[in-house]
C-alpha cells in the first residue's frame, strides 16, 4: 500500500511547510519517521527491510532535489501576488490546482517502489498489514460515531477558526462570520467518505493477496495513483462542491484583510520560503 509504506515522504514535506511545526526537524529526520509509520502496518525484516529503507533513502533525497523547488516557486509566486495585492479567484484555483499536482507526482514516483515491495511480503505480512489498515479505518468511524452533530460542529469551527488566526493573526468579527458560513453551507460528506475508505481497503486486500494474477500491477498501480476512482457520484459532486465553498471563503477572506493580516500572512509565506531554501542548501546538494 503506497500511504502506508511511502505516503508519508510527501506529507512530511507538504505538512510541515504549511504548519508551525519545526520544519527543519521534521524534515531531518524524515526517514525515521517514515520507518516507524510504516512498523505500524507491517513487520518487515532481513534483505526486505534493508531494502526499503535504501528506498526511503532514496524517495527523500529525489523529494529534496526535484519537489522543493518547486514548492519554492509556488512559494514566490504567491508571495508576488500577495505584495501586488492582487489575488484572484483563478489565483486560488491556479494554487490549488499546483497543490494537487505536487500530490500526483509523489504518487506517481511511488508507484513503482510499491509495485517491487508489496509483492515480497509473506502471507502473514499481508494478512497484518490488512488488518491494521481495518482497524485504523474502524478507529476513524469511531471517532465520527462519538460526536453528536453539535460537538461535531463546534470542534471543526474550532479548528477552522485557528488555522486562520495561525496564517491571518487575529480574527475579526467580519472573518469568524465568514467560516461560521463555509461551515454552514459545506456538504457533509463523513459518511461517503468512510465507506469510499472500506471500498478502496477491500480493493485493496484482493489485490494484495492475488500477486501472481496476470492484472496484478494494473490494479495496484491504480489504487496507488488514482485511488479516486473509486469514488461514488455523490462524494464527488460534494467533494467539488466543498472545494468551490473553500475557494470562495478564502478569496472572502483575503478581501477583508487588514494591513496588519496582511503583513502577518505575508510574513509566514516568507517564512517557509526561507527554510524551503535552506533545506534545499542542505539536502539536495
Amino acid at each position: 500500500m503506497l500511504k502506508v509504506l511511502f505516503g508519508r515522504v510527501c506529507m512530511i514535506s507538504l505538512l510541515l511547510i504549511v504548519s508551525g511545526c519545526s520544519t527543519q526537524f521534521g524534515y531531518r529526520f524524515a526517514d525515521t519517521f517514515i520507518e516507524w509509520q510504516l512498523a505500524k502496518y507491517v513487520s518487515l525484516s532481513g534483505p526486505l527491510e534493508d531494502n526499503v529503507d535504501r528506498s526511503i533513502d532514496e524517495i527523500h533525497l529525489w523529494h529534496a532535489r526535484t519537489q522543493l523547488p518547486q514548492y519554492r516557486t509556488v512559494l514566490d509566486e504567491l508571495i508576488t501576488t500577495l505584495d501586488d495585492d492582487k489575488l484572484t479567484t483563478d489565483d486560488i484555483i491556479h494554487y490549488s490546482e499546483q497543490l494537487f499536482v505536487f500530490w500526483q507526482t509523489i504518487r506517481n514516483q511511488l508507484e513503482p517502489y510499491s509495485l517491487t515491495y508489496l509483492p515480497q511480503l509473506s502471507v502473514e505480512q499481508r494478512e497484518q498489514m490488512i488488518e491494521n489498515l481495518r482497524q485504523r479505518l474502524e478507529e476513524e468511524r469511531e471517532e465520527e460515531a462519538d460526536l453528536e452533530p453539535r460537538e461535531q460542529r463546534r470542534e471543526r469551527l474550532d479548528r477552522a477558526f485557528e488555522r486562520a488566526k495561525e496564517w491571518l493573526g487575529p480574527l475579526q468579527a467580519e472573518q469568524r462570520t465568514l467560516i461560521r458560513r463555509w461551515l454552514d453551507q459545506r456538504t457533509s460528506n463523513d459518511q461517503q467518505r468512510l465507506a469510499y475508505q472500506e471500498t478502496w481497503l477491500e480493493v485493496f486486500a484482493a489485490t494484495l493477496r492475488q500477486p501472481e494474477a496476470s492484472d496484478y500491477a494494473e490494479r495496484m498501480s491504480l489504487l496507488i495513483t488514482a485511488p479516486e476512482s473509486l469514488r461514488n457520484e455523490a462524494l464527488i459532486a460534494a467533494t467539488e462542491a466543498n472545494r468551490v465553498l473553500t475557494q470562495q471563503l478564502m478569496l472572502d477572506l483575503y478581501h477583508t484583510l487588514s494591513y496588519s493580516q496582511k503583513r502577518h500572512l505575508r510574513n509566514k509565506l516568507a517564512d517557509y520560503r526561507t527554510t524551503i531554501d535552506s533545506l534545499i542548501k542542505n539536502f539536495a546538494t
